[in-house]
């Protein structure tokens, strides 16, 4: 359907990112954040906890974590994530636009990863 209003358009899609994270990965990073519903600042219990646990180090507000953060739906939306989507990525590899990029990293480092997999679209 993209690539239909895309050919309308004049367009088409010159790369895919692939942003690579084991599920584990994926399930540990968005179970452990957490956030202020007072101020709306965000932390994580690992890689950026708050000074005293629950409590938000700019307001003072308990912190909380979201519904869909939860480990189930998490699990849920991998599991939609690999027998719908995942399929593309064949797809793409096969067009050799597919670009991947390992995003088991620290923010930083993924966000170069992704500059430098874009640098590399050709004209």
């Amino acid at each position: 359907m993209l690539e239909d209003v895309l050919a309308e358009l004049n367009r088409r899609v010159d790369v895919t990112l692939y942003l690579n994270v084991p599920d584990k990965e994926i399930v540990a990073r968005i179970t452990g954040r957490r956030s202020c519903r007072s101020c709306g600042a965000i932390y994580h219990v690992v890689s950026q906890p708050p000074k005293k646990e629950g409590v938000c180090d700019a307001c003072g507000a308990p912190l909380s974590q979201r519904d869909d953060d939860s480990e189930k739906v998490v699990r849920e939306r991998l599991k939609v994530y690999h027998k719908h989507t995942a399929p593309l990525l064949e797809l793409y590899k096969a067009r050799r636009i597919l670009r991947e990029v390992d995003g088991s990293a620290a923010p930083d480092e993924v966000f170069t990863r992704l500059r430098e997999a874009m640098g590399k679209v050709s004209a």
